[in-house]
């Protein structure tokens, strides 16, 4: 049999190998998407934390006491609100970027309450699969094999 090659030879043995693809989909797939979404969020939070610290400078930068003297002071002043602005506009899109990442992480759980029936369902099949290639197929090859080779044992 080939590496990927779908057995069609017998019934029981694609039910049995079925249900076990089953089961690893349904343990692979959301474990991978749920690991996914944990790192997304690490660099979201990541994101928010350091874009609120900037916020903070800035501001506390803005606050305090100027007094202009030269066109250096108020184009430093002018760069300090074009950053503030970009701050609020990074904050403004890490909020969605969260709000979307809630929104993937019901999804994650809507995926898992499913994934826990077709688990199940693939359980049942491997299991059904493997009592029935080994009670209605495995014991009489197993047989012919076993007389086969008391005929060669006879001839001897």
């Amino acid at each position: 049999m080939k590496a990927f090659e779908i057995p069609t030879d017998n019934l029981y043995k694609f039910i049995a190998i079925s249900g076990i693809l089953i089961i690893l989909a349904c343990l692979i797939f959301p474990g991978r998407y749920a690991f996914e979404l944990m790192l997304e969020a690490e660099v979201i939070h990541g994101q928010i934390q350091l874009a609120e610290q900037n916020l903070k400078v800035i501001e506390t930068e803005l606050d305090s006491p100027h007094i202009p003297m030269d066109a250096e002071d108020l184009k430093k002043i002018e760069n300090l609100r074009a950053l503030r602005k970009e701050s609020i506009d990074k904050s403004f899109q890490l909020d969605i970027d969260n709000e979307l990442l809630k929104k993937k992480l019901k999804y994650l759980n809507w995926v898992l309450f499913l994934a826990i029936p077709f688990c199940f369902f693939g359980l049942f099949l491997a299991c059904k699969g493997f009592y029935l290639w080994k009670t209605k197929l495995q014991k009489y090859q197993d047989m012919i094999v076993k007389n086969e080779a008391e005929k060669l044992l006879m001839k001897k």
